[in-house]
């Protein structure tokens, strides 16, 4: 198994990654936006999410302009579907904390993702950048997914009851 670190700031948008000390790359995302950028050992990629119930994400490679795979979300944002042009892969939570993440390809790829504020890993078993900065953009997408809903939820309520 292979080993990739990242880390981000408390408030940041931006994951860096690393291998062995070294930075790869890293994955921006854009505020108040699905919207996100990534780079990952020379190459370049666009995620750009569709809907609004049913939302889906297209990966496009940067460098040549063409859509190279989908993200599709279950509606409880509990698994993410990845289709690019030679695998398909689930992730999927593996704890109730949601800190540690799985995704396994239809080709035997595995993929573990863990998870805390600022920093975390990616173990992996075959090597296929895509498939790694696409589970890294799914799993961030789920956490402002997440945020959004706790806003939604409780900004209301504290203007009723302390305002």
């Amino acid at each position: 198994m292979k080993t990739i670190y990242w880390k981000k700031g408390v408030f940041s948008s931006t994951y860096q990654l690393f291998t062995l000390g070294t930075p790869i790359g890293n994955l921006h995302s854009k505020m108040w936006s699905n919207d996100a950028t990534a780079t990952i050992n020379a190459k370049r990629y666009t995620f750009k999410t569709k809907g609004f119930l049913s939302q889906s994400t297209l990966i496009v490679d940067y460098d040549i302009n063409r859509i190279v795979g989908r993200i599709t979300y279950n509606s409880w944002r509990t698994k993410a579907l990845i289709e690019l042009e030679n695998t398909t892969a689930e992730l999927k939570s593996e704890n109730i904390l949601n800190s540690v993440w799985g995704m396994r390809g239809k080709n035997g790829e595995r993929f573990k993702y863990s998870f805390s504020m600022t920093s975390g890993t990616i173990t992996y078993s075959i090597a296929d950048d895509t498939l790694v900065i696409a589970g890294l953009y799914a799993k961030n997408f789920f956490s402002q997914s997440s945020i959004g809903v706790f806003i939604a939820i409780f900004l209301p309520l504290y203007i009723v009851l302390f305002t």
